[in-house]
């Protein structure tokens, strides 16, 4: 029952990675610094647009947004 709930939290966070993704890409810092920019970022807009709980939020499935957001940016 997790993995449906995280593979929806993906599906859910994917559109708010690539509008994070693209919003991050003009700042002059490293791209770790961007990440844990972005990390927060997300967090922040799941729990306030999409109305996520913060206590369900996996940490793996937002990294996992964000790089496939990064990977698909980078192309």
């Amino acid at each position: 029952m997790q993995l449906l709930r995280d593979l929806w939290l993906l599906v859910k966070s994917y559109p708010i990675s690539c509008k994070i993704v693209r919003e991050l890409n003009d700042l002059e810092h490293a791209g770790c610094v961007k990440f844990a920019i972005a990390y927060q970022k997300m967090k922040t807009a799941l729990v306030r647009e999409k109305g996520v709980a913060l206590d369900k939020i996996n940490g793996s499935v937002v990294n996992l947004s964000l790089s496939i957001a990064a990977w698909r940016h980078s192309k």
